[in-house]
């Protein structure tokens, strides 16, 4: 197994959703299940999860709810502890659902309940003594670790999640956009400082809790910065979006590291974690 230094990555070169009407107030369980007419999965004259712009994931029970948009996403706790948002892409042929955070350290227990977690073995000295806490990103984590854990969530379930591709990743972090960053092309201190954690505006150390900073336009937490995010699998497994400890140059949207720069499907790194697909 490949572990790289804790430099390694500080080295490596490198049509927006509309805001709809609420479904509910701020319980979670509010919106429209998916358990309707078994013969096609919907609910007459609503929205089901072939046209939902957002579908929650219960990770306990593995139940769906499908909404139009959520005013408490980044206000109800149990959106990244026990639950998972998931937002509509379209693009690249069809359509997909992108976690809009990245997935949480809550989040990991449900999807790979061990009794030790990967970001409890990195030294907090390098990482923060404030890097662990339940909506904060999982991190030390492999791609590796990532497929066999979903491999086991995912047995005998209807729901599958899985890691989604570059191409999936790179879209939903451009929204839309041919810009650097998805915010644009300024990387004035203020300007990333509201849209990214990266080296230039995390002057304590470590990751943050999910969703702390602005959302890009079609609705995606932390895309840039935070922690690295793992994408594909197998030889094509690659890390895309920056993390706290560096810079936002290697933040920029169309920025990856994989093998060139020592980045391995095996290769436990403390900068690196994940968000998800939900497939349909």
């Amino acid at each position: 197994m490949r572990r790289s230094r804790f430099s390694f990555l500080a080295r490596a070169g490198a049509a927006a959703l509309i805001a709809l009407a609420v479904l509910g107030c701020n319980d979670p369980n509010v919106g429209v299940s998916l358990s309707g007419d078994p013969s096609t999965g919907q609910l007459p004259g609503s929205i089901n999860e072939a046209n939902a712009q957002v579908v929650i994931l219960d990770l306990v029970s593995g139940t769906r709810t499908t909404a139009l948009e959520l005013t408490d996403l980044t206000s109800n706790p149990l959106y990244v502890t026990d639950r998972m948002v998931f937002r509509r892409v379209s693009g690249l042929g069809g359509t997909y659902l992108l976690g809009v955070f990245e997935v949480t350290q809550a989040q990991w227990r449900h999807l790979a309940p061990a009794s030790t977690q990967p970001w409890e073995l990195v030294d907090a000295a390098l990482v923060g003594s404030a890097a662990q806490g339940d909506a904060l990103p999982a991190f030390n984590l492999s791609n590796d670790d990532i497929n066999a854990a979903l491999t086991a969530f995912n047995a005998g379930k209807v729901v599958q999640v899985a890691l989604p591709s570059e191409a999936q990743w790179e879209l939903a972090c451009a929204a839309g956009t041919t810009s650097a960053w998805s915010w644009g092309d300024v990387s004035d201190r203020a300007t990333v400082m509201a849209n990214a954690r990266v080296a230039e505006t995390s002057s304590t150390g470590g990751p943050q809790a999910v969703g702390t900073l602005a959302a890009n336009a079609w609705g995606f937490h932390d895309m840039h910065g935070n922690v690295w995010e793992w994408t594909g699998a197998g030889t094509g497994a690659r890390l895309r979006g920056g993390s706290w400890h560096d810079g936002a140059e290697l933040a920029k949207t169309a920025n990856a590291l994989g093998t060139a720069q020592g980045v391995y499907r095996d290769t436990h790194h403390a900068l690196a974690g994940v968000r998800l697909v939900l497939r349909q």
